[in-house]
């Protein structure tokens, strides 16, 4: 009896010990690592950070070459390096979320063994901030011999202790894209003043407000040119309000904005004798028109094409039956004067008569 529990104690031990041992060959077989590989392929996710008013006219590319793999295991075959692209549509068309694209790894690994795959992006092309291209991850693939693929991603192509070092669910990379050559101006037309003084100085305000890329908007004003030069510290406040004067028939072209902020442009000493005001602005060439006393254009976008506010203030009309009325008694006297000169003159020759 205690020879037969014997047996099959000893069966039981050996059939654990064989068990455990293919779990393990199963392991090595994987990269030695205990995070278990998935069968979706890998894409690669891109997140664009852009403001409004800004088309993104750059395609985004990404570089992947084999690697040696971590755990010495030598790969069944080599494979060129390649590019992926994302076209400047595809950015255009997924703007602030993340967007992916495959990889294509399982058409570049067909031969069964393990591959290790380097994936880095590709400098941007000017305009990009916040690079991400020094950023590397590694994706290890797995073929069996049925053909079945299997993925693991790194950050790290090193093994410690058996298990690879540095996984992460997917390969992602996030850029911002900025513009800050945006144009903006504000111009001053007085209709119906033709009795007004030509050098009167209207006083205007431009407060802008910040976008999602432009940082803060007490540092980029700072940068904004006015008319071609710096605006003088006295003429901007904290809160990216900057006041200027216009008179008839001039302008204020601001320049250095980044595109994607918004502007509110409001005239602030309106004369009394202005019977209305008309604003045409214009947004990313996009234009409206607006009216009404006291009327100001609120939160207009600077995108990358033209933008403007036309302020346009119309006065009361000037009549002259008012000069007339007051020169009258005037002009009476000297005609009364005039037809008692000229009854003496007749009068006079009359009687000489």
């Amino acid at each position: 009896m205690a020879k037969s529990i014997r047996t099959a104690i000893i069966a039981a031990a050996m059939t654990l010990l064989l068990a455990l041992g293919a779990a393990f060959t199963g392991l090595t077989a994987h990269a030695a690592t205990s995070d278990q590989p998935t069968a979706t392929e890998p894409q690669v996710y891109k997140t664009v950070t852009v403001a409004d008013g800004i088309t993104i006219k750059d395609n985004i590319t990404f570089h992947v070459e084999k690697a040696d793999n971590a755990d010495g295991v030598t790969a069944p075959a080599d494979v060129e390096a390649y590019d992926v692209e994302m076209t400047a549509a595809e950015l255009n068309a997924n703007k602030n979320k993340s967007f992916g694209k495959s990889l294509n790894l399982a058409a570049k690994t067909t031969k069964v063994g393990e591959y290790t795959f380097k994936v880095t992006e590709n400098t941007p092309p000017a305009g990009w901030t916040n690079h991400s291209e020094n950023k590397t991850y590694y994706v290890h693939v797995y073929v069996d011999k049925d053909g079945n693929h299997t993925y693991l991603i790194t950050t790290q192509n090193t093994v410690t202790e058996g298990k690879l070092n540095g996984k992460v669910d997917k390969v992602e990379f996030t850029n911002t894209y900025v513009k800050t050559d945006g144009t903006f101006t504000v111009s001053k037309k007085v209709d119906k003043g033709d009795y007004t003084d030509k050098d009167t100085e209207y006083n205007f305000k431009a407060t802008f407000t910040a976008s999602s890329t432009s940082g803060n908007v007490a540092d980029f004003v700072k940068n904004i040119q006015l008319n071609g030069a710096a605006i003088p510290a006295s003429q901007i406040a904290s809160d990216g309000t900057v006041t200027f004067q216009l008179k008839d028939g001039e302008n204020a072209n601001f320049t250095n904005v980044p595109v994607g902020v918004k502007v509110t442009v409001e005239e602030t000493n309106r004369p009394s004798n202005v019977n209305s005001t008309s604003i045409t602005v214009t947004s990313n060439g996009k234009t409206s028109a607006l009216s009404g006393d006291n009327v100001k254009a609120e939160n207009v976008l600077v995108g990358e094409g033209t933008n403007s506010v036309a302020y346009t203030n119309t006065y009361q009309d000037v009549t002259l039956t008012g000069v007339a009325t007051k020169i009258a008694p005037f002009i009476a006297m000297v005609a009364i004067a005039g037809g008692a000169v000229a009854l003496y003159i007749v009068s006079r020759r009359r009687r000489d008569a």
